[in-house]
């Protein structure tokens, strides 16, 4: 099921990476080379859609754990384990 959303990712296709997203495909999900659509978009240089794929990684943890936007510990150490990769970029 990941899997469209890792190719998605690696072609740089932000439309479908969003329709992908909304239709609830797991940002954290690991390809067969343990790879995340996330780590697909730092591969490809594309730093919008790294920040699209961050946003929405950070977004499915915090419903998973019920938290309310802009009240997330877990959004800021995400941040924090992201952010360098994305300056790279």
């Amino acid at each position: 099921m990941a899997q469209a959303l890792h190719v998605a990712a690696w072609r740089r296709m932000h439309l479908s990476v969003e329709a992908l997203l909304a239709g609830g495909f797991p940002v954290v999900a690991k390809s067969s080379r343990g790879w995340t659509a996330l780590d697909e978009a730092l591969a490809a240089k594309d730093r919008e859609l790294a920040h699209m794929l961050q946003r929405a990684a950070i977004a499915q943890v915090n419903a998973m754990h019920g938290i309310v936007r802009g009240c997330s510990l877990m959004g800021h150490a995400a941040a924090r384990l992201v952010l360098p990769a994305l300056s790279a970029v």
